[in-house]
């Protein structure tokens, strides 16, 4: 993403969040063998340790993919196709909205490991009430399989370690989501953007691509869109002579047979543009408040 600002301020709401809990659970470092298999015979205290061992992992896990070891690619798109307000955002001097069928990009998506999801708009504070609810509620599920294992048998130390698997997997489930959710959370200042977007599992630096431009790296991956297109808005000086053109250009490239129609935008165009430098330090005031 060009901006990253909405991003690194949900995961660090998130690791401000993990560090509150993680002082709730009040549990002795380091924690001998002893310690922690006294702590598992008890019922609170086995929901306590086993609580702070997943949220000492997630935080390892989130502070990790915060040093770039990790990326979460996304592709946005918009509910509406011709909103004035984008235009002049994206496009202020002049371009063209590109209109995609949502069932088709969900289909191919999850073939790529992503998922077609809409973006939640809040204010920073608000957003903090959901990464909460996501994070607690993604937290339940491991404890009733912790309890299965020391209902069902004696031996406490075998017990453990099949605990231990445990929470190493639900660690990397409940980072999974904390991340989606965090991906898909937009300033309330955006709405009218009515923004989808498709959002990639975690992935390696390592398998991405790069793109050198203006002496920065930004990493990619190539996404297959196949036959998904639908349609093209053109807002442009010389809106019905590019029509002409464009319409050209898409029968010459046409490989299926869902056509792709091509119309003017209803908004006039007009050369105006939009001061994301402002509206970034308005964000940033906000944000310093809380």
């Amino acid at each position: 993403m060009a901006d990253t600002k909405e991003s690194l301020k949900g995961l660090n709401l998130s690791l401000r969040l993990i560090d509150k809990l993680l002082e709730r659970t009040q549990i002795p470092e380091p924690l001998s063998p002893t310690a922690q298999l006294s702590y598992s015979q008890h019922p609170k205290k086995r929901y306590a340790l086993y609580q702070h061992l997943i949220l000492t992992k997630l935080r390892d896990r989130l502070e990790t993919y915060l040093k770039a070891d990790n990326h979460i690619l996304i592709l946005s798109f918009s509910e509406h196709p011709d909103e004035l307000s984008s235009w002049k955002r994206y496009a202020p001097y002049g371009g063209y909205s590109l209109g995609f069928s949502a069932d088709h990009l969900a289909i191919k998506g999850a073939e790529q490991s992503f998922q077609l999801l809409p973006c939640y708009y809040a204010d920073w504070k608000d957003q903090a009430v959901v990464i909460q609810g996501a994070l607690l509620g993604s937290l339940q599920s491991w404890l009733a399989q912790v309890q299965e294992l020391y209902y069902e048998g004696a031996d406490l130390q075998k017990a453990y370690l099949e605990s231990i698997k445990i929470v190493d997997r639900e660690t990397q489930r409940v980072h999974d989501i904390l991340l989606q959710v965090v991906s898909l959370l937009k300033h309330s200042d955006f709405k009218d953007e009515a923004e989808w977007r498709l959002v990639s599992d975690s992935v390696p630096a390592e398998y991405l691509h790069y793109d050198e431009r203006g002496n920065k790296f930004f990493p990619y991956a190539p996404y297959d869109f196949d036959d998904s297109l639908r349609e093209v808005k053109l807002r442009l000086p010389d809106s019905s002579m590019s029509a002409l053109g464009l319409r050209g250009f898409l029968a010459s490239k046409q490989t299926s047979t869902n056509a792709v129609s091509v119309s003017l935008s209803k908004h006039a165009f007009q050369k105006s543009g939009y001061d994301f430098v402002k509206k970034a330090e308005e964000l940033d005031s906000h944000e310093s408040e809380i």
